[in-house]
């Protein structure tokens, strides 16, 4: 079957459009689930931590809330997951405007400087009558 050159093109056309709405709904929701900058391995992480990262960037939140500034680093240590699972994490809060940069820094766990993070907001304790 031989295909128009002119019905390719179209096809092509939807295709990128298509993509183009998905990415523009995936930056929309960015920070407030899991964002990717191009199609592909990133997308699908992205669309796989969706539901698992929002529970786990409120206790990253919280941490930073009671326990004070930290690194990522020493965050993931503390909630006992992987750094992989608790940096987007950091960076989703960050674009939330709910931590800032300490302006200190501290070493990681490859020696590497580390910047360190605090909650914007701290957390108030009501007092117990």
């Amino acid at each position: 079957m031989v295909t128009d050159p002119a019905d390719q093109w179209f096809k092509h056309q939807e295709s990128e459009a298509a993509e183009a709405a998905r990415q523009r709904e995936a930056d929309m929701n960015y920070p407030n689930t899991p964002g990717y900058k191009v199609p592909g391995p990133s997308q699908i992480a992205a669309d796989e931590e969706r539901e698992k990262a929002p529970p786990l960037r409120e206790r990253v939140y919280q941490l930073l809330q009671l326990r004070g500034p930290m690194t990522t680093d020493e965050c993931a240590i503390r909630l006992n997951k992987s750094i992989l699972a608790i940096r987007p994490r950091f960076s989703e809060l960050l674009a939330q405007g709910k931590i800032a940069d300490t302006g200190r820094v501290s070493r990681n766990e490859s020696g590497k400087r580390a910047t360190i993070w605090q909650a914007v907001e701290h957390f108030q304790q009501t007092p117990l009558l």
